[in-house]
């Protein structure tokens, strides 16, 4: 090195104000000293060719970040090669004799836990072999899985597109694939949810100066139904990290099965169903706890605040230093009791005139409720529909003609095909798709051996992991 290189730093949350941190580097591997590590400055040595820095938070509520650079041999100056995203440089001296970088280290309340919760997916403990066997029959020579990506199933059955007013159909499409990256993150200082599985297409940008991501928040099934079943238990750990959230309480919910989908309804493949629709929009799933459920996300507030951040983290993970400042459109789609949970959220006082819940998300989904939850979701859906602002669309999937559905279907033009139909209004901003369990079992019986089993659970099932990509070409 032929100048003298000063490193100073400091620290910033992902809307870049200011977070005190600690600080330590490292030169070429070797630690460096520093008078205050809360306000650090490093003489980086002249024979330095790589320099790390790694800034911790004083509140448990955000992530440390380690960031890698090469140093440049002539100019002392620093080219971040980990974790560049995370990091702005700003440079200041004489050039030739004095280089100072001025670092602002980024910190997120995410971090990339893909590998943890993978792992629990290839150590089931002995309560668990049945399961686990079961999981290696349906998901075959992709279980327990190598990584998250979401590999071709030529074999499943896709809804047919599109869609006519009576009548649905499926068949396979050996051409569908999930072009995606898909990561598990953790977030920080929540009770719950604390992991958040994301899904995002390459055909989604993810470059400087894109426009604010499109958005499929995933509500899966209530964990309160599964106390002393799931989820805790003689050898799992607390949650986060089990087998059973990992598992049912999040594979099945990104992936299909290695086979028809008519055999195994029980897998919902959201991003499948999110590309098949030919759609172009993240998806992301927050993984809910058995005592808390969705826990901090049933504010709006946090819950638009949160996938702000998450996309500023995705995209800073991309090399991005400036995500947008806004998160675009978006929909929440919500299966079984996961309805009443979003009923809950659209009804809920607190959130009333909550500008990410008016502004920005601009569709609901319901995927089969249960019968005690259907009038909630029917009232809520409509009322939060009737909010000032634009174009706000109200989608319903179930497999009975509950008596309550007729103030929503008062909305689409009558009368009404005969089931199965998906029909939706005039001015697209109301959908009622009625398929029956008798109507399941027939479609059923055409593609593969007659059907067995518990007609209503293949139903509601089936209904999530099907009807959802009619959902996704009426929006976005």
């Amino acid at each position: 090195m032929t100048v003298v290189s000063v490193v100073a730093a400091v620290g910033s949350n992902w809307k870049d104000l200011a977070l005190t941190c600690h600080f330590s580097a490292t030169a070429d591997q070797a630690p460096l000293a520093v008078a205050d590590d809360t306000k650090p400055v490093w003489l980086i040595p002249a024979t330095a060719s790589e320099f790390t820095i790694t800034a911790t938070p004083d509140v448990p509520t955000y992530w440390p970040t380690t960031v890698k650079f090469t140093v440049d041999p002539a100019t002392g100056a620093l080219t971040p090669t980990d974790n560049g995203g995370f990091v702005t440089i700003k440079t200041l001296g004489v050039p030739g004799v004095v280089e100072l970088s001025w670092l602002t280290v980024n910190l997120s309340r995410f971090k990339d836990d893909s590998d943890t919760v993978r792992g629990q997916l290839g150590k089931p403990p002995a309560t668990r072999a049945d399961r686990n066997t079961m999981y290696s029959k349906v998901y075959s020579r992709h279980w327990p899985p190598q990584n998250w990506d979401l590999d071709d199933q030529p074999d499943a059955r896709f809804l047919d597109l599109p869609v006519p007013d009576q009548g649905v159909s499926f068949s396979k499409d050996a051409n569908l694939h999930v072009d995606a990256e898909t990561v598990v993150l953790r977030l920080a200082g929540v009770v719950a949810p604390k992991l958040w599985a994301v899904s995002w297409p390459q055909n989604v940008d993810r470059t400087e100066g894109a426009d604010p991501t499109p958005i499929l928040l995933f509500l899966r099934q209530g964990n309160q139904q599964y106390k002393g079943d799931l989820f805790s238990g003689p050898g799992l750990d607390p949650y986060p990290y089990n087998f059973d959230y990992s598992s049912f309480g999040l594979y099945d919910d990104l992936a299909y099965v290695d086979g028809d989908l008519f055999r195994w309804p029980f897998s919902l493949g959201v991003p499948y169903q999110v590309a098949k629709a030919g759609n172009k929009a993240v998806t992301v799933h927050p993984v809910n706890s058995l005592d808390e459920d969705f826990g901090v996300i049933e504010s709006t507030k946090q819950m638009g605040r949160i996938l702000l951040e998450l996309q500023s983290f995705m995209f800073r993970r991309a090399g991005v230093t400036t995500p947008p400042t806004t998160i675009g459109t978006t929909a929440i789609a919500s299966f079984s009791s996961g309805t009443h949970i979003l009923a809950r959220i659209l009804s809920s006082a607190d959130n009333a005139g909550e500008p990410f819940l008016n502004d920005t998300v601009h569709a609901v989904y319901f995927l089969d409720p249960p019968w005690w939850a259907v009038k909630d979701c029917v009232v809520a859906a409509l009322a939060w529909a009737k909010t000032p602002s634009p174009d706000k669309r109200v989608r319903f999937y179930t497999q009975t003609d509950w008596p309550v559905l007729a103030a929503l279907k008062k909305k689409i033009d009558l009368p009404l095909p005969k089931e199965p139909y998906v029909k939706t209004s005039t001015d697209t901003l109301v959908t009622h798709g009625f398929v029956s369990r008798t109507s399941w079992a027939t479609l059923v019986n055409q593609v593969t051996q007659p059907f067995t089993g518990d007609d209503w659970q293949f139903a509601h099932f089936a209904t999530a992991a099907t009807m959802l990509t009619h959902a996704m070409t009426q929006d976005f």
